[in-house]
Parts: structure tokens; C-alpha cells; sequence
């Protein structure tokens, strides 16, 4: 009962538990807080921050969004040994899925911060890669209701930003 803000700092995960845990931190009437360039809050971890009554952005950027997709090992496994109408019917099935996972995330998105351009723009930044809008336009786009300004001394120096940088890339490679 005494906690009243989630930092957040996470690349994401499950799309439907993102959505469960910003349920959860709507019904609490918690602030969710990101401390963008340090923490993030990408993927489904997006979908959590944005159930936050308050939604506070710290420094230039820190939520990310992306289409979301079925990894390839399941959709292998989905399709696995099935030919004709089994495979059809498999992806008749994959296809409605996919459909009310969509509609899950705009019926979510309308409900928590009642504007979805948002995910317009996490469909059109494709499955692949990390769309990050800046804070400006997370606030016009009701992701973020606040942001708060780096100080001088908190902006992270040029050699510690390209090391961060070759780690992400060193990970994703």
C-alpha cells in the first residue's frame, strides 16, 4: 500500500503480461517513472508504463515500441509436420491469434491513455527494430504525461554512450 511509483527498466517480454502488469498498475493508481538513456521501457514493458496514472519520462527518450511478432521457433513449431488443410488451418488459426492480440493492444492502449497512434507507430517500425520517439513526442501522443530534465551531471559522457552502444550491439549480434 505504500508503494506510488514503478520505475521501470526493461527491453520487454511477453506482450499479454505487459499489458496484465499495466492493468495491475492502473487499478493501484501508481505512477510509473522511466529514466530514459539509462532505463527503458521497450516492448511490452512500453504497455506497463503507459497503465501508469502518472506517466513520468526522465531525460530525452526511454520508451520504446515495436510491431509485435510470434518468435520463428514457434511459428516452426506451429507449422511442423502439417501439410494441406492441417496447415491451412494452422494458419487460419495463427492468423485470428494475431488478430486479437492486435485488437488486445488498441482496446488496452484506448482504455489507458485514450489515444492510439502510438501503436500506429509500433506497426510501422516493423518487428525487427526498436522504435524510440522522443519525450516530446511521447507527452502529444499521451504515452508519457510528464518529463523531467536531465541535469548536466546526469547526462551520460560520449565514451560511456558508445559503450553502451557496443554492448547492445555485441548482444543483439
Amino acid at each position: 500500500p505504500d508503494v506510488k511509483r514503478v520505475s521501470i527498466n526493461s527491453p520487454g517480454g511477453d506482450l499479454l503480461t505487459g499489458l496484465k502488469l499495466g492493468e495491475i498498475i492502473r487499478e493501484r493508481k501508481l505512477e510509473t517513472y522511466v529514466e530514459g538513456g539509462v532505463r527503458e521501457a521497450a516492448s511490452a514493458a512500453a504497455y506497463a508504463f503507459m497503465g501508469g496514472q502518472t506517466r513520468v519520462i526522465k531525460g530525452t527518450r526511454g520508451v520504446g515500441v515495436h510491431a509485435f511478432y510470434t518468435p520463428a521457433t514457434q511459428v516452426r513449431a506451429m507449422v511442423k509436420q502439417k501439410s494441406g488443410d492441417e496447415l491451412v488451418a494452422t494458419l487460419n488459426e495463427f492468423e485470428r491469434s494475431t488478430q486479437e492480440s492486435t485488437m488486445a493492444v488498441v482496446e488496452y492502449v484506448i482504455a489507458m491513455i485514450g489515444d492510439t497512434r502510438i501503436v500506429a507507430e509500433a506497426v510501422k517500425s516493423g518487428s525487427d527494430a526498436m522504435l524510440w520517439l522522443g519525450t516530446d513526442r511521447l507527452i502529444d501522443m499521451k504515452v508519457a504525461t510528464k518529463k523531467v530534465e536531465l541535469r548536466p551531471d546526469e547526462i551520460p559522457d560520449a565514451d560511456w554512450a558508445f559503450g553502451e552502444t557496443v554492448t547492445a550491439l555485441a548482444l543483439w549480434l
